[in-house]
């Protein structure tokens, strides 16, 4: 027979598992309900900064997010003064690899570095700010699916379920 602990374990991972897929899904189905494009980059943004507890998520959220908008102004910017995609990809990653270190936002460099390459290398036709904001809006999005799903998911947890039920418990012995 299990023991409870690894009951606990394998809700644990069950529930973390159902908040990505969750996440993941609504963040795609909203962008596509707002009509922004964009809608893959909100999931995965979704599933980048889904943790198995709220608040490092909503810090992870935060990062992503701010770097994202760094990396969007810097590349739209680039695009819109330089407009040679590889150029404005190299000295866009420079740029933002300062300000994120700057501002210490050294875990956002992953998530900055991605959404300058996405925003230079892939706005060809487009209006120089559109992808940019395009970018932006589905990851912030994402991160805001995933804190929701957090928020929801926050009470079934195992540990709160286990703290309920010992007051519950505690309450039925005082009345004893």
């Amino acid at each position: 027979m299990r023991s409870p602990v690894g009951q606990i374990r394998t809700l644990d991972a069950f529930l973390y598992t159902c908040k990505a897929a969750v996440a993941a899904v609504v963040a795609y189905l909203l962008c596509r309900a707002l009509g922004v494009p964009g809608e893959v980059w909100a999931a995965v943004s979704a599933l980048i900064v889904i943790q198995p507890t709220l608040h490092p998520s909503l810090r992870a959220s935060v990062v992503r997010v701010v770097a994202n908008v760094i990396a969007a102004v810097v590349g739209g910017a680039l695009n819109a003064l330089v407009g040679v995609p590889l150029l404005d990809l190299f000295l866009g990653i420079m740029i933002v690899g300062m300000i994120c270190h700057h501002t210490k936002l050294d875990d956002g460099l992953r998530a900055g570095y991605a959404a300058l390459a996405i925003v230079t290398l892939t706005m060809e036709g487009e209006a120089p700010w559109a992808g940019s904001w395009h970018r932006v809006a589905a990851v912030l999005i994402g991160c805001l699916c995933t804190l929701a799903i957090n928020v929801v998911f926050e009470e079934l947890s195992p540990a709160k379920i286990l703290q309920r039920e010992s007051k519950a418990d505690k309450g039925n012995d005082q009345v004893e």
